[in-house]
């Protein structure tokens, strides 16, 4: 019998395959991207084509044509109109099925090094955070990003921002004048406002830059809902839904209602639920970290306030809990429900203590201590923002 021998100095260490597994996992978020993008065009295209067929049907105008040549021109106008869409969909159906088809192989890659790692007893979870080296900011050549449906990565790879103008917008527009709004994020703004607003922010202008006052404050907060509910990959994703309803559910901190509750009674970072959470926020990209350290950072801001806006923490973590914590299909929508806002509301009271890590990146900027008579500091502080 021949005994086969591996030479282990040819076999990648536990820690390059883990880099490689992070970079075949990029790869897989990006091909899902190109995937969805192109099944949209195709559908789109269909849709405009069968529009095109709809209309040939019931038009009834070359019937009346004074001309053969004009009908002759016309029909010609048309057929190229149709082959051109026709290519369209053909070609897109060929990067469709290459791209899923590289989505298949790249995914085998992944579980593959992961049962390795496993094998090993590699868990880099368990290690301590590797300094964060600041990616390279891409000149944009291609429009603008999407940004109501879009992605916080894609994004940051077009602007070099890891906050989106449309979330610093908001929420500097609601520390000026929304603070001490009563049923902020509860009330429904005007439908035709915050059309007209998403648009703009579509456009790459920011339409609250010239606001003066809180009367439109409703309109305002429906955008940053909005702006999270629309994302591509809601900001507490699908893929670790379950890790987060496992902490939520069985490493609960201890009842607190408030902020001032949880200084008062001086607990924090090293309970259960904020370790664990603060590892599972370890395996995010840095927008993604940046985005929710400075949306919860305001929330919890804003939660001081609840005398005034009746929006406490947990009431807060209602109105955001269905845009940032979607409930996957299949899941049991009563007994999740309660779970979520319960995370909502716990990552927003202990969010100094998850967000313990030193991440490059704008913060929010509080208005601790300051009453109904300072206004004008408020201002000031969002204007150095």
């Amino acid at each position: 019998m021949f005994e086969i021998k591996t030479n282990k100095s040819l076999q990648s260490t536990p820690e390059e395959m883990d880099l490689l597994k992070g970079k075949i996992q990029a790869k897989i978020v990006k091909l899902r991207d190109l995937s969805e993008y192109t099944a949209k065009v195709i559908e789109d295209t269909e849709a405009e084509l069968l529009q095109i067929f709809k209309e040939k049907s019931f038009d009834m105008t070359g019937l009346f044509a004074l001309k053969k040549d004009d009908l002759k021109n016309t029909e010609t106008e048309e057929m190229t109109v149709q082959l051109r869409l026709e290519e369209l969909i053909i070609e897109n159906n060929k990067r469709l099925i290459i791209t899923n088809n590289s989505i298949e192989q790249e995914e085998a890659k992944y579980q593959n090094l992961k049962k390795s790692l496993v094998v090993q007893q590699f868990c880099p979870e368990t290690l301590p955070r590797p300094g964060v080296k600041k990616r390279k900011s891409k000149i944009q050549t291609i429009g603008l990003p999407k940004i109501f449906g879009g992605s916080l990565d894609d994004y940051y790879e077009a602007t070099g921002e890891k906050i989106p103008l449309v979330i610093e917008s908001c929420i500097r527009t609601i520390k000026m004048f929304g603070m001490r709004h009563q049923g902020i994020f509860r009330v429904t703004g005007s439908h035709v406002d915050m059309n007209k607003f998403e648009e703009a922010f579509e456009n790459g202008e920011d339409p609250f830059a010239c606001m003066t006052d809180g009367n439109q404050m409703n309109s305002v907060s429906g955008i940053l809902k909005g702006y999270f509910r629309k994302l591509n990959e809601p900001l507490f994703s699908e893929e670790y839904f379950d890790q987060f309803m496992n902490i939520t559910r069985n490493f609960a901190p201890p009842h607190v209602v408030s902020v001032k509750q949880k200084i008062d009674k001086n607990i924090g970072e090293n309970i259960e639920f904020v370790v664990k959470a603060r590892d599972i926020v370890r395996q995010w990209s840095e927008p993604h970290i940046v985005v929710t350290r400075y949306l919860f950072s305001f929330l919890n801001d804003l939660s001081q306030f609840s005398d005034e806006t009746q929006m406490d923490a947990y009431n807060i973590a209602i109105c955001f809990g269905p845009n940032l914590c979607p409930i996957p299909e299949g899941k049991d929508l009563v007994q999740h429900t309660n779970l979520v806002n319960d995370l909502i509301k716990n990552f927003l009271i202990f969010c100094d203590d998850i967000f313990h890590d030193e991440i490059e990146g704008p913060l929010y900027i509080r208005t601790d201590g300051l009453d109904a008579g300072h206004d004008d500091q408020v201002q000031e502080d969002v204007t150095k923002d």
